[in-house]
């Protein structure tokens, strides 16, 4: 992980029914330095939960981010046990998906996954936002940022427009 991210933060999510200050979701970023799981980290706040964020949230992700205009950089993977692959697997399997996305959408990407690399899911992806803003999404709404405000716009915008879970 390159040293201009700032320590990982949690997403989290409250429910309209519980949230009395508005009729839909609210989602914030609360600081994680000591590495605790998500469910912990969410029933900090009332109400809190941790988003799902499963490979099929991730290339929705994906797709609102390269629709906004954000640079998609590479998918994290993972093997059917949730490992990380290694590399150069890692980094090679990310550079065609990456491009398969890029050229065919969500649609290419899910192909390229189920025909050529079965057994193998996204576990997040890394983005460059405008003005140098660097972001690492992961399941469970785990996140990397050098800028917080930025993530956390990007984030909310994320979640409304591409309907996460």
């Amino acid at each position: 992980m390159n040293d201009l991210f700032m320590g990982a933060l949690q997403t989290v999510v409250r429910d309209a029914e519980t949230d009395s200050q508005s009729h839909e979701e609210r989602l914030d970023l609360l600081p994680n330095p000591d590495a605790l799981t998500p469910r912990t980290v969410a029933e900090q706040l009332e109400h809190g939960r941790a988003p799902r964020l499963a490979s099929p949230d991730i290339s929705k992700l994906a797709q609102f981010a390269v629709e906004q205009g954000y640079h998609l950089a590479r998918f994290q993977l993972v093997d059917q046990h949730l490992d990380l692959l290694r590399e150069p697997d890692q980094s090679y399997i990310s550079n065609l998906l990456v491009e398969r996305f890029v050229a065919d959408g969500i649609y290419g990407l899910s192909l390229a996954l189920e025909r050529e690399f079965p057994g193998v899911y996204l576990n997040g992806l890394e983005l460059y936002l405008p003005h140098g803003v660097r972001l690492d999404v992961r399941r469970r709404g785990v996140l990397f940022s050098n800028d917080q405000q930025a993530a956390l716009s990007f984030m909310r915008d994320a979640w409304k427009e591409a309907r996460l879970r």
